[in-house]
């Protein structure tokens, strides 16, 4: 949500730029599906759902990083041409910000597929490795339940925040919304590190 809204609002870009940026995302999945899967069964979900983790940390870092450049290069071009129509100055600022860190966000964002790849697959699938057959219909459904009730949930906190930073007069309310985003996502590696250890088999309903 905050990616979209970031590349409009604070890069001067239309909804199409917003639209291709978030493009490598969905080609990820024909990459790392797959590739998870095996990942997965060859070394352990722990290790392949922590990698996908810190990939997407170090995609997030990296887009706030890369995308503070355009932003500054919008401001400073909105009031750096006194005689220019605004029109004129508006126009040359978003096309300079849009342009100027797309390839490289392009990369972020397909690194951040990655590691959504690998958490969603390693992690689903320690999951149910866990499970006696009886008890898959059950939990396939908590499963699905659970995520439409977070996803709204990841949506709005990073909207409530974005809002409270701007009526608070935060210079870069984006760069501080980004940025609590990565709490949560570095908090995730506690469970996936608990992932077969001797608490998490005796969660498990499968015989041993």
């Amino acid at each position: 949500m905050l990616v979209p809204l970031h590349s409009q609002l604070a890069r001067g870009g239309g909804a199409l730029d917003a639209g291709l940026l978030l493009a490598p995302m969905g080609i990820r999945a024909a990459i790392t599906m797959p590739l998870a899967g095996r990942l997965t069964d060859s070394r352990g979900p722990r290790g392949v759902g922590a990698a996908g983790v810190l990939l997407a940390v170090a995609a997030i870092a990296a887009y706030v990083l890369l995308g503070e450049g355009p932003a500054r290069l919008s401001e400073a071009a909105s009031g750096a041409a006194p005689g220019a129509a605004p029109g004129a100055v508006s126009e040359a600022a978003s096309g300079a910000a849009s342009g100027a860190a797309s390839v490289p966000l392009f990369g972020v964002m397909f690194v951040l597929g990655l590691g959504h790849g690998l958490v969603a697959t390693s992690v689903g699938a320690a999951a149910y490795r866990t499970l006696e057959r009886a008890a898959l219909p059950a939990a396939t459904t908590l499963s699905t339940i659970a995520v439409r009730l977070a996803a709204p949930f990841g949506v709005a906190v990073p909207a409530v925040l974005l809002q409270a930073f701007t009526a608070a007069g935060v210079a870069r309310p984006f760069t501080y919304a980004f940025w609590a985003v990565l709490g949560p996502a570095a908090v995730s590696l506690a469970p996936i590190a608990l992932i077969g250890s001797k608490t998490w088999r005796r969660s498990s309903s499968a015989p041993v």
